[in-house]
């Protein structure tokens, strides 16, 4: 999924993901952030839309994604809410 090509006008970019792309200091920040949505599946395709336009939630979707990922948890992705449904090695769980 290509989360930093914009597919919105500039002026409907959220100044935090306006920041991230124009700026030289943040292409750490891009390839970690990338690095978040590996695996992660857009389910009702505004997911890339959301995270250019209003930035904020999009980004903590995507790290909490990734700290599940990293717990070595099992994200089930195939429903439409909630965002996340978890097997974990201690409990199932919903976030």
């Amino acid at each position: 999924m290509d989360i930093f090509t914009p597919i919105v006008p500039e002026n409907q970019q959220h100044q935090n993901f306006r920041f991230i792309t124009k700026s030289n200091l943040c292409d750490f920040e891009i390839t970690v952030i990338n690095g978040w949505a590996d695996s992660f599946i857009d389910r009702d395709s505004k997911f890339v839309k959301e995270f250019q336009t209003t930035f904020n939630s999009s980004f903590w979707e995507l790290y909490l994604f990734a700290c599940f990922k990293e717990l070595n948890c099992k994200v089930n992705l195939s429903y439409a809410t909630p965002d996340f449904v978890v097997s974990s090695p201690y409990q199932d769980f919903i976030a």
